[in-house]
């Protein structure tokens, strides 16, 4: 069953809450891996924060701008190891910042489209011919989001104990 488009894009918004309360934690907080062998808070932000812009750029706002999107599949593993290099080398508040920024757009920009484009059988077509469709863009990445936010939130409430 499909989900409204207010639904879906609420589900999109849930992290942003959640990563204006992180403001405050200092950046060794976000230097400490999540658990043996995972990455540390700031390498799991960055990935978050990649995947924004890596959809924003090619994506989101070529479809509100009625372009032609320009999505091809990416190799995970090294996106992934790139975002995570980023996490590495950047601020952790500069991070947030960033990662709030690219998602606030990704849901300010969401809202501007039609709701018939949120229905499972419309979307939009990649460079590839490919069909991108909303709704299971939004459902993927809120599973994904709930993912990296259970790990931090796990990991944070444990820090200040």
């Amino acid at each position: 069953m499909s989900k409204t488009k207010e639904d879906l894009i609420a589900s999109l918004g849930e992290w942003l809450k959640q990563a204006e309360a992180w403001m405050s934690l200092p950046e060794e907080a976000w230097r400490q891996p999540l658990a043996p062998g995972k990455w540390t808070g700031a390498e799991a932000l960055a990935h978050l924060l990649k995947w924004d812009d890596y959809f924003l750029q090619n994506a989101i706002r070529p479809a509100v701008a009625g372009e032609l999107l320009t999505l091809i599949h990416v190799d995970f593993d090294t996106f992934n190891l790139k975002a995570a290099e980023y996490g590495r080398a950047t601020k952790p508040d500069q991070l947030l910042q960033e990662a709030i920024a690219a998602r606030s757009e990704v849901v300010d920009l969401l809202q501007q489209l039609p709701a018939d484009l949120f229905l499972p059988e419309r979307g939009y077509l990649d460079g590839a011919g490919h069909r991108f469709d909303l709704e299971e863009y939004i459902v993927d990445f809120a599973s994904h989001d709930k993912h990296h936010l259970d790990q931090l939130r796990a990991f944070f409430s444990q820090a200040k104990e």
